[in-house]
């Protein structure tokens, strides 16, 4: 894999925020494939570095949802990358740094269904359980969905977060709903949805879910980190 030029150094051809954002980002993503090819050392230097500067941006410029959505989910992925390497406390303060972009973004900007959803999503996922919160996430995705209805992002969140605190068949409903709003491909939906359905004692259509959504996975998304956990779970699960 080659790094197209992102250099610290490079920083200053971004000046703008949305510039600075976009390079930051590119990092972001930089570091989140250097992890999926088993080169921790180089991979956390690109996502703290899209984190660090993600936040500088924030500080800067609070007046955008996007931004703040960003803080978050940057500080998410660095703290899921020390989890997973065994760094709980490293891991505690990136997703600390993440809730608390989510929820000045939520004070902020209580309006936007985009950042309620992001907001939903982390703290119905977070693998530290001190950082997760299921009744305010459905609190939140339900608001979304209230805010965007015709936003899939925020059905999908809605139906993580009922399925996570018990209402399989509401969380159907809702992954289904996400499904009509989808334009192309599939998403981490169709595990959750298998698990779901694999709750309520729907065990055939559980499998043919599940043996659909990791098709597709296999031939378009394979190396899709938040994909694979969401199947390598509903997988333990669905017998």
């Amino acid at each position: 894999m080659r790094v197209v030029g992102l250099r610290e150094g490079r920083l200053a051809d971004y000046p703008s925020e949305v510039g600075h954002i976009e390079w930051a980002l590119a990092a972001h993503g930089c570091g989140s494939w250097l992890s999926l090819l088993d080169r921790p050392k180089e991979a956390e230097h690109y996502l703290q570095l899209a984190a660090r500067e993600v936040a500088k941006v924030v500080a800067e410029f609070k007046h955008s949802p996007l931004w703040l959505g960003h803080a978050g989910m940057t500080q998410t992925t660095l703290g899921q990358f020390l989890h997973d390497t065994g760094r709980t406390d490293e891991a505690a303060g990136a997703f600390a740094a993440a809730l608390a972009a989510y929820r000045e973004g939520e004070q902020r900007f209580p309006e936007d269904s985009d950042l309620l959803g992001r907001f939903t999503w982390f703290l119905a996922t977070c693998p530290d359980a001190k950082f997760r919160d299921l009744e305010q996430a459905l609190a939140l995705a339900q608001k979304a969905v209230e805010l965007g209805p015709a936003r899939m992002q925020g059905w999908l969140s809605l139906g993580l977060a009922r399925h996570r605190t018990g209402d399989h068949a509401g969380a159907i409903r809702a992954l289904e709903k996400a499904a009509t709003l989808r334009s192309a491909g599939d998403n981490v939906g169709g595990f959750i949805l298998a698990m779901a359905h694999w709750r309520l004692g729907n065990h055939d259509t559980a499998r043919q879910q599940l043996r659909r959504t990791a098709t597709w996975m296999d031939q378009k998304m394979p190396d899709h980190a938040e994909l694979r956990r969401f199947r390598a779970e509903a997988e333990k699960l669905i017998q």
